[in-house]
């Protein structure tokens, strides 16, 4: 139970992101988190906000969902993003990081 509260937070405050007016949403983490706000976003129509998803686990790089390709970190800085949802809790620190070293940008962060 405690996961899907942790899902719900999660996807609460990425709706609430959108309801400010972010309409570019990259998404790092390919985690059942993940997976599971892309579906949802799906459903409401709002898939086309997601800008790209980012994984710094190699084997998940180049796997498919929906119409994304799972990128690795050194493309980020390929997407234009105003909001980093970050899909991983466990790993929130290291995901931070890899993001400050291949982007300079300061979009709004949503952890997980």
């Amino acid at each position: 139970m405690e996961k899907r509260d942790a899902y719900t937070a999660l996807k609460e405050k990425v709706l609430e992101k959108i309801m400010e007016g972010k309409k570019q949403l990259a998404v790092w983490g390919y985690t059942a988190s993940c997976v599971q706000l892309l579906t949802e976003l799906h459903a409401m129509g709002m898939l086309d906000l997601v800008v790209g998803i980012i994984d710094s686990d190699a084997t998940k790089q180049g796997q498919k969902i929906f119409n994304f390709s799972v990128l690795p970190p050194e493309d980020i800085g390929k997407l234009q993003l105003n909001v980093l949802v970050v899909a991983s809790d466990k790993e929130k620190e290291s995901i931070l990081r890899q993001f400050a070293k291949f982007d300079n940008r300061l979009p709004d962060v949503v952890l997980s």
